[in-house]
């Protein structure tokens, strides 16, 4: 009986998802879904996130003042020390398709 127990419990796992079969299906010029033949295929669909890149902002703010001297024009002066950098990195995934 034990062997008979392991003899299908490892034909089970040989045999995996190949026994399900998938048909997709599609929209017709009516508007109508309906099977479509030529994308059948063995396993059954998973969707998951695979991620594709990374995203990075850097964003640098600087300060300026108005300097008045006398009767001169005004001019714009720079303040280094009031300059700030931030950074954002964001891994970007999409949704894809596998078969099991």
């Amino acid at each position: 009986m034990r062997k008979h127990l392991t003899a299908l419990i490892l034909c089970t796992l040989l045999s995996g998802c190949s026994t399900v079969k998938t048909t997709f299906m599609k929209v017709d010029a009516k508007g109508n879904m309906c099977e479509d033949p030529d994308r059948c295929v063995h396993g059954v669909p998973a969707m998951v996130q695979v991620p594709t890149h990374i995203e990075v902002k850097i964003l640098q703010t600087d300060y300026w003042k108005i300097e008045e001297i006398g009767t001169s024009p005004k001019k714009l002066v720079h303040i280094p020390s009031a300059t700030s950098r931030s950074a954002d990195i964001r891994e970007v995934s999409v949704n894809k398709m596998l078969r099991v």
